[in-house]
């Protein structure tokens, strides 16, 4: 009754009837937080235009379905500190005001800030009602097979017992309760009964029942698209700070400060995760997430199924109780073009952590020498001198890394002791490193830290690479390859020349081969170690193997070849030792540079040959070897079993039918990319495009055989006969049979030229051909349907007066009331044999007032002009 006592108040006031659209809409009073998206906008709004400030209930959920969302100007989202959630399809905003306020007024003396969760999210690909989704478990609610306890649906349950926890005990436990339930009365440890219904097992929100698992599979989350665009501030720096969660089925944009910060010293940073299900994650925006001078930094997650670029700074900042974290996956690429600070910058904290995993490549780019990309979790010193260790670091991308210049990663131990940061890089394609990596110890006490770098591909440290590891205890270098290793930069693990000082180990590994043209440095007191293993090993001119530790050592070991060049070197201090190892004497080393002391020659045949095709060895990456380069063998002239290979007939290799299966219904194909050559088999095809023929093979000839079958014909025309014909498809012609053409108005109905024909009957009735023929028709306007505002309906039944929407017995109804105001302003259109019920010769406003009051019961006369 709620809409038919606000338009009769409308209309006794005299507002347009544009304001009772609004005012049915459903939009929010002034002062009044919105609580659901019928106090922001229509439900039909599409795009819901968001253009003033906006307070959201405490808890609220915003459901706007999968309609766009567009806040511009001075549009806003003030959660006041609570927390609540934005759903959509498409979001956009462009502000001058923060888009989202998740700040709250001072409480206890401080202030606190809400958790936020914004979702662009497409529909479901199948379902009566698709839900909407913004990843694949939006579709996916698992298996049916689950009951939940009625009053606390998150509890599941095999019968009522599971759902009656006991009593609440003194200890404010619930006594009947196999984990820790927390109680403070009974009532907390009654959760009612365990329904018979099933339920989707992934959806404990809301609980979906079932009845079999199919009720729990809406398909893909592919309806529509939803991206997330964000060109306004977000606001939630406080005592207490923000949890902010950016979902999107498609791609996530910010280029505007996110600012999650502690105003407090006791408080950690804030949250914000961005997650973008099918598309990429871009960031131009700066983040502010730290935390206060005892707490811990914030934490920023980005994931994307294409690609993440980082494009202004994420401060993470800590204090004494560590720095933040930096969680950045996506399924493609990752470009980090601007700095990613976790430090500890308050009492003796450690430096936070930082993961990046890119599916495909990741390049860090600098800006420039003064304004260079920094990737930092140093650790920091309290005032009574405890110091923390720098953080982790850990980066894997499935393609290749580049560390351009003006890129740095950095993790600083703090003085006195804290020790330089742990860096993991395992790169699945080639790496090249052009920045600088320092993971040292500031103070004198402290330990260098610890890098090692796997790559699959090849390996190349420029010019301008430096790693600096050193302490007073040098830190580890490892660089493995299972390509060719390029070092032509500069490795420092030295460690303390005093006596407690130790030195570092850096340790280079190629399965190929390896040049150093850079230099390798250790310096100490005590220990010390330098190392290269390769198949082939070449120190050039520039290249240095520089130990100064007294009783240090360097190895180099070659499997295949190795080469000291003029100008290089190759030193250790007093009472160290200089050892290459190589698996021959036939391939003894070239040893023309500087070398000091005199080396260690050591000859170990047990060492594996490097890959040589054709020296009649199967070596490593080779599946053969039968002592030459020939194509066209058996064995390609890189040592890889050709398999079918040669049959193709290319260049070297001879057509021969090795893949001939013997079945002449099958077609012998040889796969030259499936493992070097595989032969296949599939079966012929015999299809002729039409649909009402078997098509099979002959197993003896090889003919293709298509057998016409007249069943799968039928055009559900009883007046034509249906056949399969084996060059045209279905196929139909006339017949002269009896049929029904379902007009009552006709006799001796025949087929006749396809179709069906009856002799009509003189005064018989037929409703739609506009002629009233009473007593069988009261009305006929030229049809037998219904629409809204006719006079006639089905079977040429009259509408009643004042009931313009529905032919149902009864009173009128608001819906009546709309449409006839509707209609007199030009938005529809009425008869007046219905809605003129003053019988003026119009519809008008009055009308539908008179409409209206007759549906609220009131005792009035509604009188239409005859048909």
């Amino acid at each position: 009754m709620r809409s038919n006592r606000l338009v009769l108040s409308f209309l006794r006031t005299g507002l347009c009837a544009a304001t009772i659209f609004a005012a049915l809409a459903g939009g929010a009073m002034a002062g009044t937080p919105a609580s659901t998206a019928t106090d922001v906008c229509p439900d039909n709004a599409n795009p819901c235009d968001v253009t003033a400030v906006f307070d959201v209930a405490n808890n609220a959920v915003l459901d706007f379905g999968t309609r766009a969302l567009n806040v511009s100007g001075s549009g806003q989202f003030n959660f006041a500190g609570g927390n609540g959630q934005v759903l959509c399809g498409p979001f956009s905003a462009t502000t001058t005001n923060p888009t989202f306020d998740a700040n709250g007024p001072s409480e206890f003396g401080g202030t606190t800030s809400g958790n936020i969760v914004v979702s662009a999210r497409r529909r479901c690909s199948s379902g009566v009602s698709p839900p909407a989704c913004a990843s694949v478990s939006g579709c996916q609610f698992g298996t049916c097979g689950v009951r939940r306890c009625s009053l606390k649906p998150g509890q599941v349950c095999l019968n009522d017992t599971n759902c009656q926890l006991g009593i609440c005990g003194a200890n404010k436990r619930c006594s009947g309760s196999v984990k820790f339930v927390r109680c403070a009365t009974n009532v907390d440890c009654d959760y009612g009964t365990c329904p018979a219904q099933l339920t989707c097992s992934n959806k404990s929100t809301n609980p979906l029942n079932c009845a079999a698992n199919a009720d729990c599979d809406f398909g893909t989350c592919s309806i529509g698209t939803a991206s997330l665009t964000l060109n306004g501030t977000i606001a939630g720096n406080s005592d207490s700070p923000a949890s902010i969660t950016l979902n999107a089925a498609d791609n996530i944009s910010f280029s505007k400060l996110i600012n999650i910060s502690s105003s407090s010293v006791d408080s950690d940073g804030g949250y914000l995760a961005a997650d973008s299900a099918f598309g990429s994650v871009t960031q131009t925006g700066k983040i502010n997430a730290t935390g206060g001078g005892t707490s811990q930094g914030g934490s920023v997650e980005f994931y994307a199924a294409t690609d993440v670029t980082v494009g202004e700074d994420v401060d993470v900042v800590g204090g004494d109780f560590d720095g933040g974290s930096v969680d950045i996956s996506a399924g493609r690429d990752v470009f980090i073009n601007r700095s990613l600070l976790a430090n500890s910058s308050a009492g003796a904290g450690f430096g936070g952590e930082i993961v990046v995993d890119a599916g495909r490549h990741l390049v860090v780019t600098g800006v420039s020498a003064v304004n260079k990309t920094t990737i930092e979790t140093n650790g920091h010193t309290d005032i009574e001198n405890f110091a923390g260790d720098g953080g982790t670091q850990d980066y894997t991308a499935g393609g290749n890394l580049t560390l351009n210049a003006n890129t740095r990663y950095v993790g600083l131990g703090s003085q006195p002791d804290g020790a330089g940061s742990d860096i993991f890089i395992d790169v699945t394609g080639d790496m090249v490193m052009d920045g600088d990596i320092t993971i040292k110890a500031v103070g004198g006490q402290g330990s260098g830290g610890y890098l090692e770098i796997l790559s699959g591909g090849k390996t190349t440290v420029g010019s301008v690479g430096v790693m600096d590891v050193t302490g007073n205890e040098g830190g580890y270098v490892e660089f493995s390859s299972s390509g060719n290793t390029d070092f032509r930069g500069k490795a420092d693990a030295s460690g303390a020349t005093t006596q407690q000082g130790l030195g570092g180990l850096i340790y280079l590994d190629s399965e190929f081969n390896t040049v150093v043209s850079g230099t390798l440095l250790v310096n100490s007191s005590n220990s010390g170690s330098l190392e290269v293993d390769a198949c082939r090993v070449t120190l050039t001119g520039t290249g240095k193997f520089d130990n100064k530790v007294i009783n240090g050592d360097n190895t180099i070991l070659a499997r295949e070849s190795m080469k000291l060049l003029s100008g290089s070197v190759m030193a250790v201090g007093t009472g160290g030792t200089n050892t290459l190892i190589y698996r021959t004497p036939a391939k003894p080393p070239v040893t023309s540079g500087t070398i000091t002391p005199a080396p260690r020659l050591i000859v170990d045949p047990s060492l594996p040959g490097c890959p040589v095709c054709g020296n009649s060895e199967i070596d490593k990456t080779e599946t053969c070897d039968d002592g030459n380069v020939n194509n066209g063998d058996g064995c390609s002239s890189d040592c890889q079993n050709e398999k079918c290979l040669a049959q193709t007939g290319a260049p070297g290799y001879p057509n021969v039918p090795l893949c001939d299966d013997g079945n002449v219904c099958t077609t012998d194909v040889c796969n030259t990319l499936l493992a070097g050559g595989t032969c296949q088999h599939p079966a012929k095809n015999c299809d002729d495009a039409i649909a009402c023929t078997t098509d099979s093979c002959n197993p003896e000839s090889g003919v293709c055989l298509h057998a016409p079958v007249d069943g799968v014909c039928n055009d559900s025309n009883p007046c034509t006969t249906n056949f399969c014909s084996s060059q045209l498809g279905c196929s139909a012609t006339a017949n002269n049979n009896a049929c029904n053409d379902g007009d009552n108005c006709t006799e001796n109905d025949v087929c006749g030229a396809s179709m069906c024909h009856g002799t009509s009957i003189p005064g018989c009735a037929v409703c739609g051909d506009g002629i009233a023929t009473p007593p069988e028709e009261l009305c006929d306007d030229g049809n037998n349907t219904f629409t809204s505002g006719e006079y006639c309906g089905v079977g040429c039944v009259r509408i009643p007066c004042g009931k313009p929407t529905n032919s149902s017995g009864g009173l009128p109804k608001s819906s009546d009331a709309l449409f006839a105001l509707k209609s007199a302003v030009g938005q529809s259109t009425c008869t007046i044999q219905v809605c003129d019920v003053d019988s003026s010769g119009k519809v008008l406003a009055s009308d539908a007032q008179r409409i209206l009051k007759a549906a609220v019961g009131q005792p009035i006369v509604l009188s239409c002009p005859a048909p």
